[in-house]
């Protein structure tokens, strides 16, 4: 698997470009992950002299990433290019949607021992951001009785009901309120 990284408040706390000390548990499970055979690419806006003061941070802390920045020869020889995206497999970045850093987490999802987890809540979060959707495209549409859009407060209510329960069976539109 190929993994990349960012540096700053994922694997060491910072307040650019000043690094203050490692998020626990972040150099223990990078090392556990190359020792598996995982690449890990280090993903990180810094360059120049901070980007040295962060890869002489990680030797100080006995790690060193596979890559910093670019891919490996694998991917490039595989691929046959060189695009500019890094990629990857998994993506850590404390930067990331609805992600706190928890190394911990991290390490069992990278393992394999709890996909389920995030699988479940990828599934919850799609399912609202459809159910949302299709609130959104109900309440747009004009009440088929009083032709008002979303004010009739006798009808509203079962026809939104009515209407999300068809779209997710993906049934044609009932006719009746």
């Amino acid at each position: 698997m190929i993994i990349a990284v960012d540096f700053d408040n994922t694997i060491a706390g910072t307040t650019f470009p000043e690094i203050h000390g490692e998020i626990a548990g972040a150099i223990d499970a990078l090392k556990r992950f190359q020792q598996a055979g995982h690449t890990i690419i280090l993903w990180t806006c810094r360059e120049g002299k901070v980007l040295n003061d962060a890869l002489f941070w990680l030797a100080d802390h006995g790690f060193s990433p596979d890559c910093v920045n670019c891919h490996s020869e694998k991917q490039i020889a595989e691929w046959g290019t060189d695009p500019r995206k890094i990629g990857a497999d998994v993506y850590i970045d404390d930067r990331n949607a609805l992600c706190e850093i928890d190394w911990k987490r991290i390490e069992d999802f990278i393992n394999g021992k709890t996909p389920n987890v995030v699988f479940d809540e990828k599934s919850q979060i799609r399912e609202l951001l459809d159910e949302n959707r299709l609130l959104i495209e109900v309440l747009r549409e004009r009440c088929e009785l009083c032709g008002d859009r979303s004010a009739c407060p006798n009808c509203r209510i079962d026809y939104v009901l009515k209407q999300i329960k068809h779209r997710r069976k993906n049934l044609p539109c009932p006719q009746e309120h």
